[in-house]
């Protein structure tokens, strides 16, 4: 399974990536490089790997709707040319009545269904000739995962989206992308515009700490309508992908089919959960074991270790953070007046960045005048390292260590945001 990088932004408030992602038709700045450039080469090039990008993974699936039937990669499937019959509809069977723009007549319009074991394996494609802007496509329904109906093929714009081939007639338009007239497709279309309604509402919000709040409402209202469809495409399609906590997921789980527990994304899911868990009771048992030392850089290149901070007051807090981190900058400013109310009481602060660019780290340490020591690792072998007998799994993460070298706290559920390191400092620092 081919996966490529999507370079844009992580979008903390839209849609799953699983979703129609739609290319603007526009100009980017992408890369590391900054380059400006059409949005679709842009993506293109990151799915041939002949650029660096950041942010979300995406699946074969989003590059068949991007640059249509060519993103197959050379997958051999069953292919068939449609010709829809003129008898009557029987009960397990769709039709799709579809328009396009005329600009694609003589273009093939391609129906490609899934595995339903893997979502992201293609199980046959069905195709048709569009004319005078219309093309039809008659079959069985199969509705166990979303299907994709793609007309053309990059570097020519690609129109798709997703739908479900349930019983009855499907009215599709790649123009406004959307398929409504059966149950599933109808349902799929309510839900999505609900969605898009909601995000848009979060975008108005100013607050950071509403966003939060609209945000949670949003996942919330994410995993009761998977829980409400979960034995339908629908509720199917919204499980992948989503970043559910370990609870929501072992509640989605035991409401689960077989198959659904058997796909390579929910078994996944499942080593995932139980990495994190062990890694949890890990991190449970780290305090009170005595601090490893680790060598870092400083802002003018010098190396410095861990253990040269350790010891100079009663309390040292390692806060773990980089610049492309949302919510570690978030916490930065709560984590200076942290530092002013308690630097009397016997409290220091070291930043250690994991930050890949030199450049990225020094232009956020000087946006944000943290009045305490900042270094980072220097390379990949350090960060690893480090993040490994620290048992980091994301950022912020926070390491306490007292004056004789024992560590107080370790993890990721401290934040200076929500008070709740305030209470240990209170604790620690009578």
């Amino acid at each position: 399974m081919k996966y490529i990088v999507f370079f844009l932004l992580m979008q903390m408030f839209f849609l799953p990536i699983k979703s129609q992602m739609q290319l603007p038709d526009s100009t980017v700045i992408c890369f590391m490089d900054s380059k400006v450039m059409d949005t679709q080469v842009a993506y293109w090039k990151v799915y041939k790997e002949e650029a660096t990008g950041t942010g979300e993974v995406i699946s074969v699936r989003n590059a068949i709707m991007n640059f249509g039937e060519i993103a197959r990669n050379g997958i051999w499937t069953f292919w068939t040319i449609n010709k829809p019959e003129e008898a009557p509809l029987q009960p397990d069977e769709y039709i799709i009545h579809g328009t396009i723009n005329p600009a694609y007549n003589g273009e093939l319009a391609m129906l490609f269904t899934f595995k339903s074991t893997d979502w992201e394996k293609i199980q046959h494609v069905d195709t048709v000739m569009v004319a005078d802007g219309k093309f039809s496509f008659r079959g069985k329904v199969n509705d166990y995962n979303p299907s994709i109906l793609a007309v053309g093929n990059y570097p020519k714009p690609t129109r798709s989206v997703e739908l479900f081939l349930d019983a009855g007639n499907i009215q599709v338009s790649l123009d406004s992308l959307s398929a409504v007239g059966t149950p599933l497709n109808d349902a799929l279309t309510q839900f999505q515009r609900t969605t898009k309604r909601f995000t848009n509402d979060i975008l108005q919000v100013k607050s950071d700490s509403l966003r939060r709040m609209f945000g949670m409402s949003r996942r919330a209202m994410y995993k009761e309508f998977v829980k409400q469809n979960i034995h339908n495409g629908i509720g199917r399609m919204y499980c992948y992908g989503w970043n559910y906590s370990l609870p929501d997921f072992e509640e989605l789980y035991g409401l689960a089919d077989d198959t659904l527990k058997n796909t390579p994304w929910m078994l996944a899911v499942v080593e995932e959960h139980k990495r994190d868990q062990e890694r949890m009771n890990k991190l449970s048992q780290m305090s009170g074991e005595t601090f490893k030392n680790h060598i870092f850089e400083t802002l003018s290149k010098k190396r410095k270790e861990l253990k040269n901070y350790v010891g100079k007051s009663k309390l040292l807090v390692v806060d773990v953070w980089a610049s492309w981190c949302g919510p570690c900058k978030r916490e930065i400013p709560h984590l200076k007046k942290v530092y002013d109310d308690y630097k009397d009481k016997g409290l220091s602060i070291v930043s250690v960045s994991i930050d890949d660019s030199d450049k990225k780290w020094k232009e956020a340490v000087d946006k944000f005048e943290m009045p305490w020591e900042q270094l980072r690792t220097s390379s990949n072998e350090e960060m690893k390292s480090f993040m490994g007998d620290y048992l980091i799994g994301g950022i912020p993460h926070m390491i306490i260590i007292d004056k004789e070298g024992i560590i107080v706290y370790a993890g990721s559920a401290l934040r200076a945001e929500k008070g709740q390191l305030q209470k240990l400092l209170d604790e620690k620092l009578k």
